[in-house]
């Protein structure tokens, strides 16, 4: 499993009352990366260019978040999770 401090600091977040719902997604987010499953889609589907689109989305979130932008967030977590769900499972 990922070092949750590591995470939290490429987030440019730290541990604290502020941060904890954003620490429980990343931790539910991390438990379900574990599972044998969810690698076997990944590996299946992830392409370095797809890689690439999905650290710009991510970095899209997080400056939302950082911006406290909850609707551009929104927006930006929503398209972000079809997008994966369109590559993972073809839908």
């Amino acid at each position: 499993a990922p070092d949750e401090t590591v995470e939290l600091e490429a987030f440019g977040l730290e541990r604290g009352d502020e941060n904890n719902a954003v620490i429980d997604i990343l931790r539910s987010i991390n438990t379900i990366r574990a599972e044998a499953a969810w690698g076997a889609l990944k590996k299946k589907s992830l392409t370095d260019a797809q890689r690439k689109i999905y650290q710009r989305q991510h970095r899209a979130i997080l400056a939302a978040l950082k911006k406290r932008e909850s609707e551009r967030a929104e927006k930006a977590i929503r398209l972000h999770l079809l997008l994966v769900r369109k590559n993972l499972l073809g839908y």
